[in-house]
């Protein structure tokens, strides 16, 4: 049961209002920086 631990698990961030417009932009750079893995693939043969 271990191993299924945080399968599917999903974080949302939310920009809010209360935040200045200005930072959109370098938010949304963060996070596609974010999305990058920088991990090579294990293959298995």
């Amino acid at each position: 049961m271990q191993l299924l631990m945080n399968r599917g698990d999903i974080e949302n961030y939310w920009y809010l209002d209360i935040n200045p417009e200005s930072g959109r932009a370098k938010t949304k750079e963060l996070f596609d920086r974010l999305k990058i893995n920088y991990y090579t693939k294990k293959e298995y043969n």
